[in-house]
């Protein structure tokens, strides 16, 4: 987890509490996973919302589904299916 200093740059709000799930990009950009899911969907771009470093935000999403020991299987299936819907979209927009 990040310190309690840092802020997510989509939202601005505090990064590192415990009932947040959070990202990093390649580039070492934090954010919260639901903003980062947020942005990806609404802006139609998968770059890096900080640096703008192509595809970052996709990749890390996609490359770290975040599932806890905690989580139903359900809850882990519907994880797993909004990554694919988020990369799905993502690469249509990125072929048109």
């Amino acid at each position: 987890m990040s310190s309690t200093t840092e802020k997510c740059s989509i939202c601005r709000k505090s990064l590192g509490k415990a009932d947040k799930k959070e990202v990093i990009t390649s580039c070492k950009h934090t954010f919260h996973r639901g903003c980062a899911e947020e942005q990806l969907v609404k802006s139609k771009s998968n770059d890096c919302p900080s640096c703008k470093k192509k595809s970052a935000l996709k990749n890390a999403l996609i490359e770290d589904p975040v599932v806890s020991s905690k989580q139903s299987d359900s809850v882990q299936i519907k994880i797993t299916k909004n990554v694919c819907l988020l990369f799905s979209l993502t690469n249509r927009n990125e072929n048109t």
